[in-house]
């Protein structure tokens, strides 16, 4: 059952399975196939004897997370097939053929959520681990283990930023949105606006605004991370960034040009701009700063206020 499909094209139809495209070919076999069906088999054989592998409910989760995150990387980048053909008048024509989600693509979904679920039951099963936790708690006091835990969230808050400028720095050669188009104009934008490192271009001021936001964020939170403010400002930039996105999406960019073939033939099209690898980096790098803040709000420590003493009974 093909996870994407791009419907029906005769010979042309791009259909893509769990072993990659149809019809199967050793070179389609690359890391990204192989290594998904290895660690769900592995989980898989070992589900029964979890027991005797202490870190199998958190593998078992993690493979299910990162299943996740490379279905919406395929997503993002929906795989696509350019095919030429000659007509009647021996002219040449391309087009594009897109695959998009299948039933496939559910079953998908499904099988990362048993995952993630097997493995949140193993933890919860896991007696062993509980009775490790109330020792720990009965040998440290409860103040100790929280300053442990606030240290470690702050901690978090001031790297996960670095992320999101990891994410800016690839995104400038990496593009958020393209056409995908190699034989004529293509529209590409990266984390500097429609700049690209072999095109040039023009450098867009409000992609500057979100670069010196994101580096600013990042540099703050060595000093500033346990303050609120700093925690609702990144959780902020955040949201602004999925807008960003989210308006690529509702409103895709488009590009039509024409031109002539050496020969004298007309030439021509409409290019629009779709989600491209860098789409799914930027997310990451979204997500990076909402948890930083949520970290950083969550070492906020309440001050308790001392108790108001009524009068004596005797109203004196």
């Amino acid at each position: 059952m093909p996870i994407f499909d791009s419907g029906d094209h005769g010979d042309d139809r791009l259909t893509v399975t769990s072993f990659g495209r149809v019809p199967f070919d050793l070179a389609d076999l690359t890391p990204g196939v192989i290594l998904p069906w290895v660690v769900v088999l592995a989980c898989a054989a070992t589900a029964k004897r979890f027991d005797t592998i202490a870190r199998w409910p958190l593998l078992s989760v993690s493979v299910g997370v990162g299943l996740f995150i490379q279905q919406a990387t395929m997503v993002i980048d929906l795989p696509r097939e350019r095919v030429e053909s000659t007509d009647a008048a021996g002219e040449t024509l391309s087009a594009t053929i897109v695959g998009y989600p299948s039933a496939g693509h559910y079953l998908w979904t499904i099988g990362c959520w048993a995952l993630i679920a097997a493995g949140i039951c193993g933890l919860l099963s896991d007696r062993r681990r509980i009775d490790r936790q109330m020792q720990r708690q009965a040998q440290h006091p409860t103040k100790k283990i929280n300053r442990r835990r606030q240290r470690k969230l702050q901690q978090w808050a001031r790297l996960l930023p670095f992320t999101a400028v990891g994410v800016w720095t690839v995104t400038v050669f990496v593009p958020v949105v393209d056409s995908f188009n190699d034989d004529g104009p293509r529209i590409r934008v990266t984390s500097l606006g429609e700049w690209t490192i072999d095109d040039g271009g023009d450098v867009d001021l409000f992609f500057l605004i979100i670069w010196a936001l994101v580096v600013a964020i990042a540099a703050l939170g060595a000093a500033f991370a346990p303050a609120r403010w700093w925690d609702v400002t990144a959780v902020i930039i955040a949201a602004l960034i999925v807008l960003v996105l989210f308006s690529y999406l509702a409103s895709p960019p488009v590009l039509m040009w024409d031109g002539q073939l050496p020969d004298g033939t007309p030439t021509g099209g409409m290019e629009v701009g779709r989600p491209s690898f860098g789409f799914g980096l930027w997310l990451i790098g979204a997500a990076a700063l909402v948890a930083a803040g949520i970290c950083g709000l969550l070492t906020q420590t309440k001050c308790v206020r001392p108790a108001v003493q009524g009068p004596p009974a005797g109203g004196v």
